[in-house]
């Protein structure tokens, strides 16, 4: 048995509610929070909660739209990482809206092991 985590009450509430929602056959939900607040962990978790009940969902994270860090020491922005102005947010907005109608997406991921 896994150790519990300081969000699973909120998850399982969380999925009740969306669990109960109608509508729309895809729905989007956001989750934001300050950086390394865990909302990646939390993004899994629902979605592997959602896939256990049957409903078929993904992980779309938006770390894959930082800029890059040479364009961020050119501008010097490097320090302020996270912040509006250090995302490619035209980018992120684009594949929102595709999420809504299209059944094949490709996006950027982040890999914190290779972000020097």
């Amino acid at each position: 048995m896994s150790a519990a985590r300081p969000f699973d009450a909120a998850l399982q509430e969380l999925l009740k509610r969306l669990l109960a929602l109608q509508g729309a056959d895809r729905k989007l939900i956001a989750i934001a929070g300050a950086p390394a607040s865990g909302k990646s962990v939390l993004g899994a978790a629902l979605r592997d909660e959602l896939r256990r009940n049957g409903v078929r969902a993904e992980l779309v994270p938006m770390d894959g739209f930082h800029l890059d860090n040479r364009l961020l020491d050119a501008r010097g922005l490097r320090a302020r990482k996270g912040a509006l102005e250090t995302f490619y947010v035209a980018g992120f907005i684009a594949l929102v809206q595709r999420l809504r109608t299209q059944a094949e997406l490709f996006y950027p991921l982040f890999d914190r092991e290779h972000d020097l």
